[in-house]
């Protein structure tokens, strides 16, 4: 395996190191950080309504939700990848988080309360400029880019929910 080395340390920035986090950090495209399978089955559900839609409605139309549902699909799947980033890589800001991550139904519904504090401190952690503390420019670029698709994914839908009002 190929050793990524870190920016800069938990240990040099003062903080506690878990036994864990002394472990070496490798590339993420060397260890199986694969998506939950329900992102793979709504991707493939977003094709067959996509086909639906440019069957029954106008072309520009359908071509504007196809937009759109690439949007959410690319950002489900990078927020996706930044979890399991800061899993991998930043440790301690992973567990300041709350965990963030995917729940199974199990996990869920045994404490629902834990996954919406996470996805909130999540999206706060992704608004903020805590991230650049880290000093890691694949996250920035990472940050970076679900900010945009979160920003693309809004405009897309007031953009459909207007034409759909037509």
């Amino acid at each position: 395996m190929r050793m990524r080395p870190r920016s800069r340390s938990d240990r040099e920035r003062g903080r506690s190191v878990s036994p864990l986090m002394a472990l070496p950090a490798y590339d993420i495209g060397d260890s199986p950080m694969r998506p939950p399978k329900f992102l793979y089955v709504l991707a493939a559900g977003f094709l067959v309504v996509e086909v639906y839609l440019f069957l029954v409605s106008g072309f520009l139309y359908a071509l504007c939700a196809a937009a759109f549902m690439i949007v959410i699909v690319t950002y489900l799947f990078s927020l996706n990848y930044l979890m399991g980033y800061l899993r991998h890589f930043h440790m301690a800001t992973w567990a300041h988080l709350g965990r963030p991550s995917f729940p199974t139904i199990a996990e869920h519904t045994a404490n629902p309360s834990r996954f919406v504090r996470s996805g909130f401190l999540t999206l706060k952690f992704i608004f903020s400029t805590e991230y650049k503390s880290l000093e890691d420019e694949r996250l920035n670029q990472l940050i970076w880019l679900i900010r945009i698709l979160l920003v693309l994914g809004v405009v897309g839908t007031i953009a459909l929910g207007i034409a759909q009002a037509k």
